[in-house]
């Protein structure tokens, strides 16, 4: 039902303007509850403690995601969507993501995660972003 995590991003993105090194320390503590009809709640507070190109500021997000399981010719996966607003320091709340996708299991250790996201940056050109993508997720503990 809760879980507390502590994490540690790097970033490095390169682009005519020049490189952009951040590192971003960060501390999760998530709740869960499950809701009637197989569904999970799942409520993840996030602080990060961002360094971008050297300059410190800090960022709160607060993710919003319903899951639930299904099964079609005897395999399982599941549907997500969430939707998580961010409050960085000196900006106030900047930025709205919604996202959905699937967690396609391959093996005990192994599952994929195609998505969709959108993302609204209220300071930015362009305001919208829309990306899909796939993490691939590996499980070394059971």
């Amino acid at each position: 039902r809760i879980t507390i995590r502590p994490g540690y991003e790097y970033k490095r993105s390169l682009g005519t303007r020049g490189p952009v090194n951040e590192e971003r320390p960060f501390l999760d503590e998530v709740l869960r509850w499950n809701l009637p009809d197989g569904i999970l709640l799942q409520n993840r507070s996030r602080e990060e403690f961002r360094f971008v190109n050297s300059v410190y500021s800090w960022r709160y997000r607060n993710e919003l995601k319903l899951e639930r399981d299904f099964r079609l010719s005897g395999h399982a996966f599941t549907i997500f969507g969430s939707f998580e607003p961010f409050y960085s320091s000196g900006k106030g709340w900047d930025r709205f993501r919604y996202s959905m996708g699937l967690v396609l299991p391959i093996h005990k250790k192994l599952s994929l995660q195609p998505y969709y996201v959108r993302q609204k940056v209220t300071d930015s050109e362009p305001r919208h972003t829309n990306a899909i993508g796939i993490t691939v997720n590996l499980y070394w503990l059971e």
